[in-house]
């Protein structure tokens, strides 16, 4: 008879750790982040997010078995009472920040302490460092005009209005944005903003569906209530409810809270102020100077 085959310890399946499998399944939920995975008093960082954020924050970089007999992964770390100005670093550079929490004791009986994210920090969601108001803003381009929303986290303040496009720099000037949201198949309006913006904020892409009517009402509504969106002031279907809708649930999807602190969403009506154009608010130094570009020395300090 033949011999039963046996494998070789160089051919049977390596398996990593059940930490690493467990990095891996939610690193997997977000792949556009770097991946902040706490480990004890540490949030650590592994393979591509090790090695970029260890260029970027000049960390040391070192490695860690991923399992028994299989290559090492690269590994870098910050500890927990410095993740804050690490973060903001990051966001400056203009990634985004999953922070993934140990959410349960560390138990001797235990093999492994569940963890999850618990917030990803976006360039327009970060509201703890920096100076002056951080929005992040939903464009929803139409056949001519577009549907412009801000909302500022930390305040609650959601606002929207629908303006043509040779009024945006006026606006964008007034309400600087942090981080700019639009729907998919609309790319091309990034260079169409690159071409006038000063300080071009990141962009981040969301499925067309996000706009869909239906789906932005419900969001709205599920947050507001029904009455509540219905008395605002726009109508339904109106591109400013949809872009309305497509951000809120983008926040809610980096939160990863319910935010009660948004109460309303507010028409904002340039026909009842007076408006100044970028240029013209700029020499003014309302918000900023014209020398150093600091919130300091400006009428508005």
């Amino acid at each position: 008879m033949p011999s039963k085959r046996q494998d070789s310890p160089n051919t049977a399946r390596l398996t990593p750790t059940d930490m690493m499998q467990q990095y891996r399944r939610i690193k997997a939920q977000y792949q556009d982040a770097i991946l902040l995975f706490r480990f004890g008093d540490f949030y650590e960082m592994f393979c591509e997010d090790a090695e970029r954020v260890a260029r970027e924050l000049q960390l040391v970089l070192t490695s860690r078995p991923q399992g028994k007999g299989m290559e090492r992964v690269p590994m870098c770390g910050i500890p927990f009472y410095r993740i804050d100005g690490y973060i903001a670093r990051l966001i400056g550079r203009g990634y985004k920040v999953a922070i993934c929490e140990q959410l349960e004791d560390a138990s001797p009986t235990k093999r492994l302490v569940e963890r999850g994210v618990v917030r990803v920090v976006t360039p327009g969601t970060l509201y703890e460092v920096g100076e002056g108001e951080t929005f992040v803003v939903a464009l929803l381009p139409t056949e001519q005009r577009v549907g412009v929303v801000w909302l500022e986290l930390s305040t609650g303040e959601f606002f929207g209005t629908e303006s043509w496009p040779a009024e945006l720099p006026s606006l964008f000037a007034k309400f600087p944005p942090r981080e700019l949201l639009l729907p998919a198949g609309q790319e091309h309006w990034t260079a169409e903003l690159r071409s006038w913006m000063q300080r071009m904020p990141p962009v981040t892409v969301r499925d067309w569906s996000a706009f869909a009517p239906e789906h932005a009402n419900a969001v709205l509504q599920a947050h507001f209530g029904a009455e509540r969106v219905d008395a605002f002031g726009f109508y339904e279907g109106e591109s400013v409810l949809r872009a309305a809708g497509a951000l809120l649930r983008y926040v809610q999807d980096t939160q990863l809270e319910f935010l009660p602190h948004v109460k309303a969403l507010r028409p904002y009506r340039p026909c009842d102020f007076l408006i100044l154009d970028a240029s013209t608010q700029r020499n003014l130094e309302l918000t900023e100077s014209l020398f150093d570009r600091r919130t300091e020395g400006s009428l508005f300090a």
